[in-house]
């Protein structure tokens, strides 16, 4: 008896830690969504592969895990083709404040948003609050950035705009434009979904981003 019980437990926990979400299986799932005055991405599904167009454009692409809860590794591939304007300003300062991509981890916490904010609230702010179960709230979206300049390599910050918003400088773009990574991320709090950002408006950019393996492991 006590032989099985162990057995259980055994194969109860390979269960927990070979848990794993793979995101463009589920192309069904993907949220897209519009900023307001904003021309949207386009966003186009092929051979397993997610394509997003980005022309003076962004907008918040989303995906509600269909398991939520507690990851420890995020693995990105993606070929990037096409560059940002940025002129001479510094990539993140106003009026240079676009990156070709950005995946965003939406956390679980006990943020939420009380009636008067609820009114005016923009249309991305509403959605990222719905996607916490009930009584519950959001903590943050922690950004993992790709970056053109090279200072900003493993810098972090909170967005100047919204402090909801984490951004990490982590994701690195080769000479032939592929991003290729494996992140270790926290496994003591929840995840709620995948936030996909690749943001041209700001600086009038023509890019093309190509997904070809997203993944949250346990």
């Amino acid at each position: 008896m006590k032989k099985a019980i162990a057995l259980l437990l055994i194969f109860n926990m390979s269960l927990i830690f070979s848990a794993e979400e793979n995101i463009l299986f589920n192309k069904e799932s993907w949220e897209l969504l519009t900023y307001s005055k904003i021309p949207a991405n386009k966003v186009s599904f092929e051979s397993k592969k997610m394509i997003i167009n980005v022309d003076s454009s962004a907008s918040p692409i989303i995906y509600p895990l269909q398991n939520k809860g507690k990851y420890k590794q995020l693995s990105i591939s993606a070929k990037i083709v096409g560059k940002l304007n940025l002129g001479n300003i510094e990539q993140g300062q106003k009026g240079a404040d676009d990156f070709r991509l950005r995946v965003g981890l939406v956390y679980q916490g006990d943020q939420t948003l009380g009636f008067f904010k609820r009114q005016i609230a923009a249309d991305w702010i509403l959605k990222l609050y719905s996607l916490a179960p009930k009584n519950t709230g959001v903590s943050r979206i922690e950004f993992f950035n790709t970056y053109s300049h090279q200072q900003l390599m493993g810098k972090k910050r909170p967005h100047p705009l919204a402090d909801v918003l984490k951004e990490n400088f982590v994701l690195k773009v080769d000479e032939s434009g592929w991003v290729k990574q494996n992140i270790s991320i926290p496994d003591d709090e929840n995840i709620l979904a995948i936030w996909l950002s690749c943001d041209g408006d700001g600086t009038g950019s023509r890019f093309v981003v190509e997904i070809n393996n997203l993944q949250l492991k346990g």
